[in-house]
């Protein structure tokens, strides 16, 4: 439940649209705009979306093992990346503590070729991500072979 740009094109976020997903959003899931009536809103993405790189191994936050990523192709996707403070605290970290219900104002980068992010937020075990290989979005939100 973390996660984190480790290579920006640029330093866009937005923080304007609101979780409309139906549950929390967690560091490091991916999300899609989404037309709300007059405004727009985050929803989970369709499966399938994106094509990115798998860079390496890595972890997120020391113990928590998760993948960094090259993005290929980004097909209007967001990378949700909540702002956390977690170096004064010596307790293990929880991911649900930064978690964006539904309905509040997310803090997301829309994804751009090119650039690299670091998750956890993966569809099977992280050992199954072999460096080399193309992985794409799942209807989850989550990273998938």
């Amino acid at each position: 439940m973390a996660g984190f740009m480790s290579g920006h094109t640029n330093y866009r976020y937005d923080g304007t649209y609101r979780n409309g997903t139906g549950a929390p959003l967690y560091n490091g899931m991916l999300v899609a705009l989404a037309a709300d009536g007059e405004s727009w809103k985050f929803v989970l993405p369709e499966a399938n979306k994106g094509k990115f790189n798998v860079v390496r191994r890595r972890d997120v936050y020391e113990g928590t093992p998760g993948i960094e990523v090259e993005v290929m192709e980004d097909d209007n996707l967001f990378f949700v990346e909540n702002l956390i403070l977690i170096n004064d605290s010596n307790e293990e970290w929880d991911g649900s503590k930064y978690s964006v219900p539904d309905g509040a104002l997310v803090r997301a980068h829309m994804l751009r070729p090119g650039e690299y992010f670091v998750t956890d937020e993966l569809a099977a075990d992280p050992e199954t991500y072999l460096v080399g290989t193309t992985v794409k979005s799942a209807a989850t939100g989550k990273v998938t072979a």
